[in-house]
């Protein structure tokens, strides 16, 4: 037999989501009748998935356990169609396309025909996600987000995803190199951990992070300010609504709250905001911005910037709560109490049922 020939895929996705299905395609050149035999299997051989044959004469069979899509009859053209499932819960973090074809030149006669043969390894989706809807870079101010794989026993895969307040790209540097949206995707040994930090250098830029990984991972973004201090924030998950402490004292006890939103979905919401004195009365209701927040977009101010309605509340001498409702959907959040213009640190949030 000689080399003339090829086999390829189409369509096959850079990563697989577990359960969804794919539409395929498996192209064979080089002669005028084709067959072929094609699996999906995991390192050791056994079943990925599920097959289903979509193009005429093409048929699923089994092979020890292991589906084998094939030709039911030689193939006239090298186009061939199939559909594969991912696994709902796979066992490990790719799959392996294996695929051998023959191109025939149509005599009956292996002579002048070609075998090929393909592997190709797709990895799963990174569907597990860290929100901190607050991450700052500039005039001295630096974040750094510390990143703990919690399985001993095997490593996670991550990226990093940054967005500015209108849901682009931020771009900053981490780790000495520019990032311009998002990081390559990074491995993190079992039991070990990740850091990546900004350099405070520039003007202040802003916006929202998420982790992206392929396994359970722990995080904390660490917020060092010019003579405010270190404040470590843990991840935050979208909530329908939060409350949260708020504080706002002017004059010699200066106290400011500080309230970061990030939108983590792609769809823009408009933002209502309500502060309860401790006595639990109505003190103002208003919006956390003029404009709906962007797509992926994040807003962070203080809650004596924000929109509110008249009467506009007196906040030189507050303290009480903060809800925070989106119009729909969900948002996450980060709130930070900063005293006396030289000290930081971070509020709980509680989701509003």
């Amino acid at each position: 037999m000689n080399e003339v020939g090829s086999v390829s895929f189409n369509n096959l996705p850079e990563r697989f989501v577990p359960g969804e299905t794919y539409d395929l395609g498996i192209a064979i050149t080089g002669g005028t009748e084709y067959g072929f035999q094609m699996a999906a299997v995991f390192s050791d051989g056994t079943q990925a998935g599920a097959l289903t044959a979509v193009t005429e004469d093409t048929i699923v069979d089994e092979v020890d356990g292991v589906q084998i899509l094939t030709h039911a009859d030689h193939l006239e053209a090298g186009m061939v169609d199939f559909q594969w499932t991912a696994p709902m819960d796979p066992k490990e973090k790719s799959v392996t396309f294996k695929v051998a074809s023959n191109s025939a030149d149509g005599d009956h006669n292996p002579t002048g025909d070609a075998i090929n043969t393909l592997n190709v390894a797709i990895p799963v989706e990174l569907t597990e996600r860290l929100y901190f809807a607050q991450f700052a870079n500039g005039t001295g101010v630096t974040s750094q987000v510390t990143l703990l794989n919690v399985n001993i026993g095997e490593e996670v895969n991550a990226k990093l995803e940054l967005r500015d307040g209108n849901g682009a790209p931020l771009n900053v540097v981490l780790n000495g190199e520019m990032i311009s949206g998002e990081t390559e995707v990074f491995s993190i040994a079992a039991g070990g951990g990740a850091v990546y930090a900004s350099d405070g250098i520039g003007p202040v830029v802003a916006g929202s992070l998420t982790v992206h990984a392929d396994g359970p991972l722990r995080g904390v973004v660490l917020f060092d300010g010019v003579a405010l201090g270190v404040a470590g924030v843990g991840s935050s998950e979208p909530l329908a609504g939060f409350r949260a402490l708020a504080e706002n004292r002017s004059g010699d006890r200066f106290i400011r709250t500080g309230v970061a939103v990030m939108n983590p979905d792609a769809e823009e919401k408009s933002i209502q905001v309500r502060l309860i004195g401790l006595d639990g009365t109505e003190v103002g209701t208003g919006t956390a911005t003029a404009d709906p927040l962007a797509g992926n977009g994040h807003v962070a101010k203080f809650i004596d910037e924000f929109e509110w309605d008249d009467p506009v509340p007196d906040l030189k001498d507050f303290q009480g709560v903060l809800e925070v409702i989106p119009s729909h959907g969900r948002v996450a959040a980060t709130v930070l109490r900063i005293s006396f213009g030289i000290n930081m640190a971070s509020l709980p949030v509680a989701p509003i049922e």
